[in-house]
């Protein structure tokens, strides 16, 4: 946690990163945070848009916005991105106030950003075909044929995508 959390804060990473993408004008970053202020964030969307992509970001503008973020006086994603799709999280990403415990918890941005991925997904994925092109779509592992659809993918997608 400490880790990840010092590293999206590093000025000149988001850089590195992109750097490493294999991206072209036709591509979209779709970037992440739900405070939308932290440095990785901003330098990923920013060289994004400057390179052309078409730039998505989820955030939770109550967070943003509030009083109580720590974000710093430099733009947020949802003032950088072309798009901006709000998750509805409060700030601080915790909703339930427990007795006896002394800050709030229960965070909605991970469950709720995963449903907003797949829905963008499952809707880019039907723009294509609408169009007569085929989507590329991950076929579960537990199915009869699944690896061996999923290594067509993955070799296909691999020079753009090298976690995959």
């Amino acid at each position: 946690a400490e880790l990840s959390t010092s590293m999206e804060r590093v000025s000149g990473l988001g850089q590195v990163i992109f750097a490493q993408m294999d991206v072209g004008p036709s591509d979209t970053l779709l970037v992440i945070s739900n405070s939308g202020g932290n440095v990785i964030a901003r330098e990923l969307t920013e060289l994004a848009t400057e390179a052309g992509l078409s730039t998505i970001a989820l955030t939770s503008l109550a967070h943003a916005t509030s009083a109580t973020s720590r974000g710093s006086s430099a733009a947020r994603i949802d003032q950088l991105a072309q798009f901006v799709i709000d998750n509805g999280g409060a700030p601080g990403d915790a909703v339930l106030d427990i007795e006896g415990v002394d800050r709030p918890m229960g965070p909605t941005s991970t469950v709720i950003g995963a449903a907003i991925v797949n829905v963008l997904a499952m809707t880019a994925a039907l723009k294509v075909a609408q169009a007569g092109g085929q989507p590329a779509v991950f076929t579960s592992s537990n199915v009869v044929g699944g690896d061996e659809q999923n290594r067509a993918t993955i070799a296909r997608y691999r020079s753009r995508a090298r976690a995959l």
